[in-house]
């Protein structure tokens, strides 16, 4: 997982927020907290090979995104599917 420097802007909502709020798969694409979470639920109500599969939602990007990636942002339900 990567996190950006001391702020940052989100590449889908194009808000700056701090570096906290700034995650990432290894390609280094950054995203905030609630972008993830709108991707990664999004994802999981396609179901199956989505959420198996799921890659960074930079365009082009073929990233992997691993469950360290957003664990810690949905609901804990939500995983157990």
């Amino acid at each position: 997982m990567t996190r950006g420097q001391a702020s940052g802007t989100c590449s889908i909502c194009f808000d700056g927020v701090d570096a906290p709020s700034l995650l990432g798969p290894a390609c280094g694409h950054l995203f905030c907290k609630d972008c993830w979470r709108g991707f990664v639920e999004a994802k999981f109500s396609e179901g199956g090979a989505a959420v198996l599969d799921m890659r960074c939602p930079s365009p082009k990007c073929g990233c992997q995104v691993l469950p360290q990636v957003y664990r810690g942002l949905v609901d804990a339900a939500l995983l157990e599917r």
